[in-house]
Formats: C-alpha cells, structure tokens, sequence
C-alpha cells in the first residue's frame, strides 16, 4: 500500500511515534481538557486484524471516545490549534475530527491563532505520527486514497 504523510503540525518537543503501518482508524479516544493531554486509537491492519496504539500522551484530561461506523464512516480531516505552554514549547491545544458523515469535537480548548487543517481529497486518514510527552506534542497523518482502498478489499 501506498502511504502519504502530510504534517506534523504542533511543537518540536516530545518523543516520536509512528503508525504507519494501518489501513483504518475505526476509534480515537482523545483525553483532554484546556489542551490535548493524549489521544490513542484503534486501527485496523492489512490482514483485518484490530489493535490500539499506546495512549500518547500524558496522564490528565478527560476521556471523549469517538466511535466510527467503519466502512461506511471513515476519517476525512483534522482541525487542531497549537499553542504556547509554560516553558515556550508548541502543544496541541485543540482536535476537531471530520468523517464524511459527522464533525467530532473540538476537544481541548480552541483559542489559539496558530490553526491547521488537514484536509483530504479522495483520501482517507489511515494513520497518525507525530510525537508526544506529557502532552500531545505534535500530530500528523497517513492518507490512502479512497479508490485503493475500495478496490483492494473487493
């Protein structure tokens, strides 16, 4: 499968991770409260075979579980702000997730002048990297197009 990356966006700090290796984002909790404490996700593998991520992130905020009806509803874009913390590093401050059925979020408090989206054409979100610490840091995408991914399960 062909994968292309589009970010990330966020800070310079916290420590890599990279799941490249999905083919589909079927649930995404997110812990969060003034800013994204964490996300995890359970994604879908070539095989059919489910896992989750390890929550990346720290320990705080409040847990939102976002529930996809996977096939039907997929991931299609990312709203997020990132923001200054107490000691001059960028953080995620605010998530807001699009699927071609439902807008999910924001979660975390969006008040920040320093925004992004992610947008996608024909494509699909099938994987995140990024990196994270206490915080979630900075977050970026995989995207598959649509069309492959209808043909290769046909």
């Amino acid at each position: 499968m062909v994968f292309v990356g589009v970010g990330p966006f966020g800070g310079k700090g916290g420590v890599p991770f990279d799941h490249d290796k999905a083919t589909a984002i079927k649930k995404i909790i997110i812990y969060s409260d003034d800013y994204v404490d964490s996300i995890c996700f359970e994604h879908e593998h070539e095989d059919g075979s489910t896992s989750w991520s390890k929550r990346l992130g720290g320990d705080g905020g409040s847990k939102h579980e976002v529930v996809f009806n996977y096939p039907d509803e997929y991931l299609k874009q990312i709203d997020g702000c990132y923001k200054s913390f107490s000691d001059d590093s960028l953080i995620i401050k605010s998530l807001t997730f699009f699927t071609n059925k439902a807008m999910y979020g924001p979660y975390g408090t969006d008040d920040s002048i320093s925004t992004f989206t992610i947008p996608t054409k024909d494509s699909e979100i099938v994987g995140f990297f990024g990196a994270s610490g206490k915080y979630l840091d900075k977050i970026g995408v995989y995207l598959k197009p649509r069309d492959e991914l209808e043909s290769s399960s046909a």
